[in-house]
């Protein structure tokens, strides 16, 4: 705008030589005109001036103002994700169960204490290592197939199991209880799979050892049943020899009361017969 009134004043200056050399009285009007058109132009770029600084520190406090707003509330924002950060660090770390984080090709992204104490790791530094050196775990020699983790990372389906062998650090077998799920984008798509995992050794020792009693109790039902067995056929033989010593001693007490009955005909006809022969000896 000033190199605009410069060039409009030069101009102006030009038009003015041009009429004072025609027509001075007009050149003087005009001269007078111009002079109040420059005043009036310098008023006006004066307050367009003004009103262009106020409307530039309006916008740029407004421009600072909304960037101090973005900036709390992006630190608020930070601040919230932190904490919310160290809240899942903490739950994964208190956490049980070993839990192994996964990037779509199978590497160890994230695994909490658990995990490296279940497995029998050290300080090595497990992030960036593969599933199977971590977890000991391969697929079957004789299984054409991929293992259940791959499976997962290649399907996105989830899987659990509690027949799964890991195999600790120094080389022990660990049976485990585990599930492994798919990590899914807002597209739905693969990015990774998360593995959790209890080492349930105990459970196994506790279900071996209760089979093993299962085992000795049926052997011990087994032998009671049949001591029951011959204890039952002994009664059976007990019950059929009672039975017949109860016939014999009917038969015997049978046998003695008429035995009992005889022997009191007998003495029945002793008396009779000596009451006869008294008088028949008597008379004789």
């Amino acid at each position: 705008l000033l190199q605009q009134r410069e060039q409009l004043q030069e101009e102006a200056q030009q038009d003015l030589q041009q009429l004072e050399a025609l027509y001075p009285p007009l050149a003087s009007l005009t001269q007078n005109r111009s002079r109040e058109l420059v005043q009036q132009t310098e008023k006006s770029l004066r307050n367009g001036a003004l009103n262009l600084f106020m409307l530039s520190f309006l916008t740029l406090g407004s421009f600072f103002g909304l960037g101090y707003l973005i900036i709390r509330v992006t630190r608020q924002q930070l601040a919230a994700l932190a904490q919310l950060r160290r809240q899942t660090e903490r739950i994964l770390a208190s956490a049980g169960e070993g839990v192994l984080g996964l990037n779509p090709h199978g590497e160890t992204i994230f695994i909490n204490p658990a995990a490296v104490r279940q497995l029998g790791w050290g300080d090595e530094l497990l992030v960036g290592r593969s599933y199977q050196e971590v977890l000991g775990q391969c697929a079957d020699p004789e299984d054409s197939g991929p293992d259940p983790i791959s499976s997962v990372l290649l399907q996105g389906v989830s899987y659990s199991s509690d027949t799964e062998i890991y195999w600790r650090r120094d080389g022990s077998q660990m049976p485990v209880a585990c599930a492994v799920t798919p990590l899914l984008n807002e597209e739905q798509k693969i990015e990774g799979a998360v593995v959790t995992f209890m080492d349930i050794s105990d459970r196994k020792a506790a279900e071996k050892t209760l089979r093993r009693y299962y085992d000795r109790l049926a052997e011990q039902e087994k032998s009671l049943a049949e001591l029951n067995k011959d204890l039952e056929q002994k009664v059976l033989e007990r019950t059929l020899l009672l039975e017949e010593k109860s016939r014999q001693l009917i038969t015997a007490r049978e046998e003695l009361a008429h035995a009992e009955k005889l022997a009191a005909i007998g003495s029945l006809a002793a008396g009779v017969a000596h009451e006869i022969n008294n008088p028949t000896a008597i008379i004789r």
